[in-house]
Formats: structure tokens, sequence, C-alpha cells
């Protein structure tokens, strides 16, 4: 294929891709007092964006990646890839500027996403692949967002909702993106036909996503589990206690 051909695709997914970064930045970055709420808003309201794609594209617009992985990507797959490289940008550099516990982690998966996603719009394959995995990473990113939002926002009054929409939200995403991630990298790399930079690339997001996963299980138990079991241990000591004291004769509770 001549590169003319070629030219106006590839202008045109430049130009959605910084659309949708720009659109982000300018709308997270304009608030000073509710930064960080606004971010989490567009995150949250960005992956359900995503993850509806995603889901279209696989569902419609895709080949079998099962029996003919690393297929020409469709238009729609493009569109979808080129607004998620957007998204992963601008998250990218939120990270870099805004450090909390687990921004460095955050940082590499969002930084390697990016690239993998960039390489894939050059090489114009593997769209339904990543797709996949793109929409099976966001999936549980709306709900992770509620959680943090209900957490900053109550703090311990609703530590225990919390706990539970932190544990549904971490067995979607190891479901998603361990187990059937495990199982479309296992189809892809044994394949012959993918390129060997694209398993490698592949290979690299898949990777990633462990630590990343290990980050979702820390922010858990520091902030929900650690703060419910220090909550339930007093009370069990001070039941303890009082059945101590009431089978040695001393106090008698009704």
């Amino acid at each position: 294929m001549e590169l003319m051909s070629l030219l106006p695709t590839e202008l045109t997914l430049v130009f959605l891709a910084s659309l949708t970064f720009s659109f982000l930045l300018y709308n997270s970055l304009r608030f000073s007092q509710e930064r960080v709420a606004a971010y989490r808003i567009f995150v949250g309201i960005m992956s359900t964006i995503l993850v509806l794609l995603s889901f279209i594209t696989g569902r419609y617009y895709n080949h079998s990646f099962m029996t003919d992985p690393d297929g020409p990507n469709s238009l729609p797959e493009n569109i979808t890839l080129c607004v998620t490289l957007g998204y992963y940008i601008f998250e990218s550099l939120y990270s870099l500027f805004n450090r909390g516990d687990t921004h460095s982690v955050m940082f590499f998966h969002h930084v390697v996403t990016s690239i993998g996603l960039a390489t894939l719009l050059y090489y114009q394959q593997t769209g339904t692949e990543a797709n996949i995995m793109l929409g099976g990473t966001e999936i549980t990113t709306p709900i992770l967002v509620a959680v943090r939002y209900i957490f900053k926002r109550w703090g311990r009054t609703h530590i225990l909702k919390c706990a539970v929409l932190h544990l549904v939200a971490t067995c979607i995403f190891i479901t998603f993106r361990l187990v059937l991630g495990s199982y479309v990298m296992y189809i892809f790399v044994t394949n012959p036909k993918p390129k060997l930079i694209f398993k490698i690339y592949g290979m690299a997001i898949y990777m990633v996503g462990w630590p990343f996963t290990y980050s979702i299980l820390q922010f858990g138990m520091k902030n929900f589990l650690q703060p419910l079991m220090k909550e339930t241990e007093p009370k069990m000591t001070s039941n303890s206690h009082k059945l101590d004291q009431n089978s040695n004769g001393t106090i008698k509770t009704d």
C-alpha cells in the first residue's frame, strides 16, 4: 500500500487522538479546587466509553482472533484504538505530575500501553486483540473510580460498602485482565503469524498487569481491610473479656 493512500487515515487518527487528549486535559485541569474530583469523573466517563467501543467493535467489526490473529484493523477498531491512545497519553501525564501511592506503576502501565497502541496504529494490525485486552482492563475502572470517590468523600462511614465494591472490582479485573488476558496472549504468542514486535509489546502490556493488580490489592488492604480489622478487633476483645468475666462468676451479664 502506498504512503499517499495511508495519509488521510493516519491524519484522521492523529486528529482524533489529539482532540481526545486536549478535551481530557482541558476539562480535568480547569478546576482548581476540585481537580482530583474532575479527573475521576472524566476517567470514569472515558473508561465507560472505551469499554462500550471495545465491546461494539469486538462484537460486530472484528475477525476471529482465535483462528486468525494479527488481522488488519477495521475502521471502528482504529477509532477505538485512537481514542484510547489519547486517553492513555493523558493518563500518563496526569500520573507523572500528580504523584500518589501507585503513581509509578500507573505511569509505567500507561506509557507501555501508549507505545503499544501507537505501534498497532502505525502497522494497522492486531486491533481486535488489543481491543479485547483494553476492554477487559477498563471495565473495572468506573467501579474503582466510584469506590475511591466514595471513600474520599465519606471516609469511614461507608468503609464496608467501599470494601465490598473494591473486592468486586478486583475480582472482575483479575478475571478479565489476568485470566482472559492469559488465554488471549497464549493464542497470540503461540501463533506464527503475528510479528515479533507485536508479541513483545503484547507481552509487555500483559506483564505490567501483574504489578498493576498488586497495586490494586495493596490499595484495598491499606484503605479497607486494615481499618476494618482495627475496628472489629476492640469489639472482639471486649466481648471475649466479658465472657471470661461471666464464666468466672465475678460479673453477670444479661
